[in-house]
């Protein structure tokens, strides 16, 4: 458990990082094509502020060529109770413990210089 802790600690300082610098991109989006067939990857995450809207043109350009939009998740279950409660039991810190505590001095002093 303490290892999913930290796995996903990493994943929201990487994500939140990222997100950061979101609007700056010229957009997240790739193309990988083959002959007229074509597949567009969007790169998002979930975490975004209204200062992130909207989101790049690339974005609208690839649904507006798409025949088929597909999700990494079940958003539907994302929308229960109980997938709700199991995110904030696995991002949130319990028994004392911080980012301060879990991070080495020296990343916490880095992130929160990068973060300033």
């Amino acid at each position: 458990m303490l290892y999913f802790k930290k796995l996903s600690l990493f994943f929201s300082v990487c994500l939140l990082v990222w997100s950061s610098h979101l609007a700056a991109l010229s957009g997240p989006v790739w193309k990988v094509s083959q002959g007229t067939n074509a597949l567009y990857i969007g790169g998002t995450i979930h975490l975004l502020s209204p200062q992130d809207y909207p989101l790049p043109s690339a974005f609208d350009q690839a649904y507006q060529s798409a025949d088929v939009l597909v999700f990494e998740a079940d958003t539907q279950a994302m929308k229960g109770p109980k997938f709700q409660q199991l995110m904030m039991q696995s991002s949130t810190y319990t028994a004392g413990l911080s980012l301060k505590t879990t991070l080495s001095p020296t990343t916490y002093k880095m992130l929160s210089h990068f973060l300033r």
